[in-house]
């Protein structure tokens, strides 16, 4: 849950710091000096676009390279905290329809708006489960030997993990339902994983 936040932070520390900046830039004069014939007023925008364009291109390449990479899903199950994510993205939207509304002339900022929802989107549609060789949650993939234990009661099936994210090393818990029919099959295979 924190690697989804601290990733969904940075993009918007971005898109907030490149409002803000631009804004001071703006009162100190310096937007009107010229570069390669182009304001820097014209220039920082297109700059900063290029760059979250860069950053959501490689989150979305990487998530296809890690997918051909570790394999298919043997087993697609469904998260617990789906539901929460999917209103997320829904919020997401709404406030940009709603800085659309408010800045029509402002195209850059409701670009770099839109990023975030872009990359929420793309995330909660990859598929998750279980794999030969990972977890899938959100898009990432989360190795066997990265799970330091399971607990199945009734439905639910929580893996605990540990992650290097950055800098860090966190525990998390990724949680899934399982349907009853396949509740003795799934929980083999699970032991037969991560070998507990």
């Amino acid at each position: 849950m924190k690697i989804k936040i601290i990733s969904i932070l940075i993009i918007l520390v971005v898109s907030v710091l490149s409002f803000f900046g631009t804004f001071y830039l703006g009162i100190n004069g310096v937007l009107g000096v010229k570069i390669f014939g182009l304001t820097i007023g014209t220039l920082l925008p297109i700059v900063i676009e290029i760059i979250l364009s860069i950053i959501i291109v490689y989150d979305f390449i990487s998530i296809r390279l890690k997918r051909m990479r570790y394999g298919e899903l043997k087993y697609v199950l469904k998260r617990t905290n789906k539901k929460v994510q999917v209103i997320g993205f829904f919020i997401l939207v709404a406030i940009l329809i709603f800085e659309a509304i408010l800045r029509t002339v402002d195209i850059s900022f409701l670009y770099m708006l839109g990023m975030l929802p872009l990359m929420f989107g793309y995330h909660n549609m990859e598929k998750e489960g279980l794999g030969d060789k990972c977890i899938y949650q959100w898009g990432i993939p989360t190795k066997w030997s990265n799970v330091s234990s399971y607990n199945f009661k009734e439905e639910l099936l929580t893996f605990n993990v540990t992650k290097k994210y950055l800098w860090m090393t966190q525990d998390i818990k990724i949680p899934f339902k399982v349907e009853k029919e396949q509740q003795t099959e799934i929980l083999d295979y699970v032991k037969s994983r991560v070998g507990i």
